[in-house]
C-alpha cells in the first residue's frame, strides 16, 4: 500500500525512492523559514526525509515495512535530545502520532488495527506512574520493533507467551518502582543494551527477541539471587545484634536478681557484678536461657552464692566439700577469661577461701545471718525485676 505524499514502495529488494516523512505523517512540507523550529516529534522525524533507503528489510517488502525500518534503524537525533540514541523523543508515544497520520490512513484495515492496538499497549505503559522517565524512554525505543513484529507475525496477539510480548512485559516489570533509573545504573545499562540489540539486529526474524528475553531473564535471576543473599546477610546481622542486646539484658537482670535476694560478702558481690553478666551474655546463644553452657554458668553463680552462706549442720558442710572442686574449676575458667590479669584472679581465690571458712564457722555457731567476715554488702532490690529462684 502507498501512503499519502511520497511513502516508499518496494522495488524488488532495493527501493530507490526517498521518504518524505512529513508527507507520510499527513502534514505539509515545512518551508525553509520554519525548518529550524523545535516542533515535537515531527521536527525530528523530518530529518529522515533526506535519508535514502539503503536496502529494504526483506525481498519484496511492502512500503510500510521499509518506512518502519527507517524509523527503527535511523532514530531521530538532533540537539536537545537526552543522549546519543535519541531516547528523549521516545518517552512519547510515537505510535500514537503515527496512527493519526496520512501514512496510517492508507494502511490496510488489518494493519491499521494492529497499529491501533500496539499504540494503546504503549500508551498504557507510558501512563503507569510506577515507571520512571528513564524506564519509559527505554520502553519507547521498542515501539517500532514491536509494531513490526505485530504486523509480520500473526501470533503476536494470539499467543500471550510470544517472545516479544513477554520481553516487553518483563522489561517493564523489572523497572517498576525504580524511580531513580538512569544511565550508569546497572539495571538501566543492561536494559539499554538489550534495547539497542533489538533495534540494531531485528529485521524480520523474531529470534532476536528470544535471545534478548533469555539474556534479560538470566540477568534478573542473577540479580535476584544476589539480592536474596544480601537480604539473608542483613537478616543474620540483625539477628546477631538483637541476640547480643537480649543476652546482655538477660544476663544483667539475672545477676542483679540473685544478688538482690541474699546478702553476700563484698568480695563475691563485686566479682559477680563485674564478671558474671559478661560471661553469661557470651554463653547466651540461639537457645537462650535453655542452652547448656548458659545453664552451667548460671548454676556456677548460684553455687558460689550458696557456698558463702552459713552452713547449718553437717549435711550442708558435707555438701560444700563435695561442691568446691567442680565449682572452683568453673570459677577459674571464667576468671582466666574475664579478669584483667592473673594476680586479680589469685587474689580473689585466696580471699574466697576465707569466705568459705567463715561460712562454716558461722554455721557451727548457729548463726542465721550472713558471715561476719569478710565484710558484706547489701544490694537494694530493683522494683522492676522479679527475683529468680536458683536452679
Amino acid at each position: 500500500p502507498q501512503a499519502q505524499g511520497s511513502v516508499p514502495q518496494a522495488q524488488g529488494s532495493v527501493p530507490q525512492a526517498k521518504v518524505s516523512v512529513p508527507q507520510a505523517l499527513g502534514s505539509a512540507p515545512q518551508s525553509p523559514a520554519h525548518a529550524a523550529e523545535p516542533l515535537p516529534l515531527g521536527a525530528h522525524l523530518a530529518a529522515l526525509a533526506h535519508a535514502p533507503i539503503v536496502a529494504a528489510p526483506t525481498e519484496h517488502a511492502p512500503g510500510w515495512l521499509a518506512f518502519l525500518d527507517i524509523l527503527q534503524h535511523k532514530a531521530p537525533h538532533t540537539e536537545g535530545l537526552s543522549d546519543e540514541s535519541g531516547a528523549a523523543i521516545f518517552k512519547h508515544n510515537m505510535l500514537g502520532i503515527l496512527r493519526s497520520s496520512g501514512w496510517a490512513k492508507n494502511l490496510p484495515q488489518m494493519d491499521a488495527m494492529t497499529l491501533e492496538l500496539v499504540a494503546l499497549l504503549f500508551e498504557h505503559m507510558f501512563e503507569d506512574p510506577r515507571l520512571s522517565d528513564g524506564a519509559k524512554g527505554l520502553i519507547g525505543r521498542l515501539q517500532i520493533p514491536v509494531l513490526k513484529v505485530a504486523m509480520i507475525d500473526s501470533r503476536f496477539f494470539a499467543n500471550q507467551q510470544h517472545c516479544a510480548r513477554v520481553l516487553l512485559d518483563t522489561l517493564a516489570e523489572s523497572a517498576l518502582d525504580a524511580h531513580d533509573l538512569m544511565p550508569g545504573d546497572a539495571l538501566y545499562d543492561q536494559l539499554a543494551a538489550l534495547v539497542n540489540k533489538i533495534n540494531t539486529q531485528f529485521v524480520d526474524d523474531v529470534a532476536v527477541f528470544d535471545e534478548a528475553l533469555a539474556e534479560l531473564k538470566s540477568y534478573l535471576a542473577t540479580e535476584a539471587s544476589a539480592a536474596e543473599a544480601l537480604a539473608a546477610s542483613h537478616a543474620e546481622e540483625l539477628l546477631r545484634v538483637e541476640l547480643i542486646e537480649l543476652a546482655a539484658a538477660t544476663a544483667e537482670g539475672l545477676v542483679q536478681a540473685r544478688l538482690s535476694a541474699v546478702t553476700v560478702p563484698e568480695l563475691v558481690g563485686n566479682f559477680l557484678r563485674v564478671h558474671w553478666p559478661k560471661t553469661l551474655a557470651k554463653s547466651y546463644g540461639v537457645a537462650g536461657e535453655s542452652g547448656d553452657e548458659f545453664l552451667q554458668k548460671l548454676k556456677t553463680m548460684d553455687d558460689l552464692i550458696w557456698s558463702v552462706q552459713a552452713k547449718q549442720g553437717a549435711e550442708e558442710r558435707f555438701a560444700l566439700v563435695n561442691l568446691l572442686p567442680t565449682m572452683l574449676k568453673h570459677l577459674e575458667e571464667v576468671a582466666s577469661e574475664e579478669c584483667a590479669n592473673s594476680d586479680e584472679a589469685k587474689s580473689f581465690f585466696a580471699q574466697l577461701v576465707h569466705c568459705h571458712a567463715a561460712a562454716i564457722r558461722n554455721g557451727l555457731r548457729g548463726a542465721d545471718a550472713a558471715p561476719s567476715a569478710p565484710p558484706v554488702v547489701a544490694v537494694p532490690v530493683p522494683t522492676q525485676i522479679e527475683p529468680i529462684i536458683a536452679i
